[in-house]
């Protein structure tokens, strides 16, 4: 049986989410070092006396942070951490970067059921409704972004708060400042309800970019933004510490 006992009960955090911080703690600690495989999901279960589910919950979040990868035949290989990557965003518009008032239009401001992805990130009931927010931007009057945005309900703010200017001062006036984010980018080509969105007819690809954003350890924003793809570019810049440089073999 693991040494570290998962808490049960009332008012504990649910078993994944514990077991997650356990992984996370093992492997940004060089316990579990990158490259090395991950304990299969039985040999975690008897580790930790949890259910496959709970393993699986606790895998999927793990994977969705960066940490781990599936690959077939090898099974689950531990990726550690961010190499120092950060990225930066440039397009023909610049509605959420520079929050221009008159470009941003709240579409609506609700709480409703989100994403299992929302609620893993926040360590919420799948059923439990989140404060959401629906925001476009404009360009020459014509929607070229959407963005979704789901806050924690730790933070202090409800559905009567203005929602028109910078969402990050707002977070910020709430003692709830975002300080580290994490961003997935990926393009795909334009379903019905994004063509009607973006007055578009013909099969244009449009980038998908959810935005995870912390303050300190706490997770307080998880946005999913739909851009037009027409002159947007993504560029990453990349720091290394020494002996942190490793080439990519498949280049």
């Amino acid at each position: 049986m693991s040494e570290t006992i998962l808490k049960k009960g009332l008012g504990q955090k649910p078993l994944w989410s514990q077991l997650y911080e356990v992984l996370q703690s093992r492997i940004e600690s060089g316990e579990y070092r990158e490259g090395s495989i991950l304990p299969t999901e039985a040999e975690l279960m008897k580790e930790f006396g949890v259910s496959r589910i709970t393993v699986r919950q606790a895998m999927d979040y793990l994977m969705h942070e960066g940490y781990i990868s599936r690959r077939r035949g090898s099974g689950t290989v531990v990726l550690g951490r961010g190499k120092g990557m950060s990225t930066s965003f440039s397009s023909s518009f610049k509605g959420e970067e520079h929050n221009h008032r008159e470009d941003r239009r709240v579409v609506s401001v609700e709480y409703a059921r989100v994403s299992q992805e929302a609620s893993l990130f926040f360590s919420t009931p799948a059923n439990m409704p989140l404060l959401t927010l629906t925001r476009d931007s404009y360009l020459d009057g014509k929607p070229v972004v959407r963005y979704v945005t789901v806050l924690n309900p730790t933070v202090p703010l409800d559905d009567t708060s203005d929602y028109s200017g910078s969402l990050y001062e707002l977070l910020e006036h709430a003692e709830c400042p975002i300080d580290r984010v994490r961003e997935t980018i990926t393009a795909a080509i334009s379903t019905p309800e994004e063509k009607k969105l973006f007055q578009i007819k013909t099969n244009t690809a449009v980038i998908h970019r959810i935005r995870r954003g912390y303050s300190g350890d706490i997770p307080v924003e998880y946005t999913d933004s739909r851009y037009l793809s027409d002159d947007y570019q993504l560029t990453i810049d990349q720091t290394f510490r020494k002996g942190e440089l490793q080439w990519d073999q498949s280049n």
